[in-house]
Parts: C-alpha cells; structure tokens; sequence
C-alpha cells in the first residue's frame, strides 16, 4: 500500500496547531516556554504527519482504519506530499552549511499542510503550499559557483547543474524558454526554479529525462505528468489532466492508507 498516497509526490512532527482540547497557548508574560522551533533536520517528518493526519481526517478514517505509521512512513521517506521533500531526501539527514532554514516559515508550511481543503483542490493552493515549504529552506550559493548537490542550495533563478559522474554541481541560470533541459528531479527545475509554478511558467519537456526543451506550460484538459507543467497549476492525479480543481485527496490515495478488513470480523450470517 505504499507509493502513490504522496499526493503525486514520490516521500513529517505533529500538529502544530493549539491542542485538541482547546488549550490557549501559554502567555507571553507567564513564564512557560512554548513548544520548542522545528529544525531542518526534524522538517521532513513534521510535513509528513501534518500531511498525513490531514489524509486521515479527509478520507473519513479514525485510528481502527487509518493506515497513519504507513503514510507517515512513504510521505517521511519518499518525495513527501507534492514532492516538497525531494530536495530534503537528498541529504540523509545531514545538511550543508549553504543551506539556511527559516523554523518560522517552516511551521507556515506545516500549518499548511494540516489544514489542506478537502474535498477538493486548486491550484491556487497547492502552489501556495509547495512554494511555502520547498523555500522554508534558502541556498546561499551563487551563480558560477561549485559545490551544490541540489538546486535548494542555489539562490534564486539558479539551478544546481550536475556533473555526468554524480559529484558535487555549479549553480547555473536557469534556461529560458526554448532552450535546452534536462529533468533529473522531475521538476522542471531547470526552467522554473525550484519547480514553484506559475500560471506562466516554462516546465522541461523532457519529464524526468534528459534532452529536452523549456516551453511554455500546458492548457486545461492537456495530458501531464506533474503540476508544474499546467498553467492551471494543478496535474491530476485521477485523469492525468490539467485542470482547475480535483477532488481531494484523491480515492487512491485513501484506499492506501486504509487498513484491510479483518477477515475474521463480522456476524458469520
């Protein structure tokens, strides 16, 4: 049952909201301490079980028929939901010192992500919330210069070009629109940065290859692989269409995190 409940993604700490139980947060003048910032290190597991407890709560599941350890586990360990961790995954839990990490923004991101719409899903929405978390965390190297193992390690309308035998890359600019891609991440990273997609923005038509072409983003109803090619910016994962609203989260996702029946339940009639 893993893989494809990622939200489109490939793969996380709680809630970051007050407590179930209605508790206001400690007062300023009290004293007591609130709840400690997040660190980079524990970012991509907070995202997960945010986004996971979302899944639960949308899929109408309590905890006798939630798959929640599994999702936490695909959503922590893989691209994470909509791909905002593929950057994170790369480093293993070690960070560089180029990388920089905004806790604030990155509680945003959690935020965002535990409070995600459902039934249905827009655009407008999941660009808000892939662009919120991918840049929780800022690269600090600039264009010409070595030393990247990801494009999260640029700064701005920079990518991270790497070389042919797996080493460390050079922050590049990024292509323009017809000229040449290639899409290691699967991202478009070469043409839009960081993959945060616009209404406007060029996506390699090369998806997940080499030897493509920045071009201009797909119209409604087009086939697509990922959000970032539509200029509604929103793929389906039900029809593999652009479009401008889909229902959310989408039925497989729910049926993977779904614990089986018990097959010894049941009256026996």
């Amino acid at each position: 049952m893993a893989g494809a409940g990622t939200g489109g993604g490939g793969g996380q700490v709680s809630d970051a909201s007050p407590d179930a139980d209605g508790a206001s947060a400690p007062d300023a003048d009290s004293g007591e301490a609130g709840p400690p910032q997040l660190t980079i290190e524990q970012y991509q597991l907070a995202i997960a079980v945010a986004w996971c407890d979302r899944i639960g709560e949308c899929c109408g599941l309590d905890s006798t028929r939630f798959e929640r350890d599994e999702c936490i586990n695909v959503a922590s360990t893989g691209f994470g939901p909509d791909g905002v961790s593929r950057y994170l995954r790369e480093y293993g839990g070690i960070f560089p010192s180029t990388l920089v990490f905004n806790p604030a923004q990155a509680a945003e991101c959690v935020n965002l992500q535990r409070s995600r719409n459902c039934p249905t899903a827009d655009g407008a929405e999941r660009r808000t919330i892939y662009a919120t978390c991918v840049t929780a965390v800022q690269g600090t190297i600039t264009s010409g210069r070595d030393g990247c193992r990801t494009s999260l390690e640029c700064i701005g309308n920079l990518f991270c070009k790497r070389p042919g035998d797996g080493g460390l890359g050079t922050c590049t600019t990024l292509a323009g629109l017809n000229q040449p891609c290639d899409d290691p991440n699967a991202n478009s990273e070469q043409c839009t940065y960081l993959g945060i997609p616009s209404g406007t923005s060029n996506h390699c038509s090369a998806f997940a290859s080499t030897g493509g072409t920045c071009v201009g983003p797909l119209a409604i109803g087009d086939s697509c692989n990922v959000t970032q090619e539509c200029g509604a910016q929103l793929c389906s994962t039900i029809s593999g269409t652009c479009v401008n609203t889909q229902t959310y989260p989408s039925p497989s996702t729910c049926s993977n995190f779904t614990k089986a029946a018990d097959a010894g339940s049941g009256d026996g009639g």
